[in-house]
């Protein structure tokens, strides 16, 4: 969840959001998509052959990344720690599609969900899988579990659990 939303439904402004967030004592929600993460490499990589990559493999390498307030570099960032180092040379973008246009250039290497990572590819790069355990990018419609909803926001949580979630 992006910094705005978290201090909007905190406040009561809104009752609904979407995000990347771990369900937990303070919120309710409904996983509505669940993308595999790829990492866009420029085809001259060395990594580029391969058919699975670990966060581990990416130890040496610059990243793209997106700007610290973006849920994605904080899932990013803890999967690299977890796998043993912290980014280096870290290029921050606020646009996927000019992140991966970094990567063409060989600016370095950058760690999307796939469904993103296909919508913005460009010539010169490949997206290669992360191994599946180790990140995925699941998106959620998530509430307060405290706040007593509208009307319109139980439609619309109706709505959702019918036609979009997602195991």
């Amino acid at each position: 969840m992006g910094v705005e939303q978290t201090a909007a439904i905190q406040k009561g402004e809104i009752e609904l959001a979407t995000g990347i967030i771990e369900v937990d004592d303070g919120y309710e929600g409904i996983r509505v998509f669940n993308d595999p993460m790829v990492v866009v490499l420029p085809k001259e990589n060395s990594l580029s052959t391969r058919g699975v990559l670990l966060f581990s493999d990416l130890s040496n390498e610059p990243q793209v990344m997106f700007e610290t307030e973006y849920t994605l570099y904080q899932l990013v960032l803890r999967a690299c720690q977890h796998a043993g180092f912290t980014p280096k040379n870290i290029t921050r973008v606020s646009q996927a599609d000019f992140g991966i246009a970094l990567v063409a250039a060989g600016t370095g290497v950058m760690v999307l969900p796939r469904s993103i990572a296909r919508r913005y590819s460009v010539s010169g790069v490949v997206n290669i899988p992360l191994a599946s355990d180790e990140l995925r990018w699941e998106l959620s419609l998530f509430w307060r579990k405290d706040q007593v909803l509208s009307f319109a926001a139980q439609a619309m949580i109706n709505l959702v659990k019918k036609h979009l979630t997602q195991q």
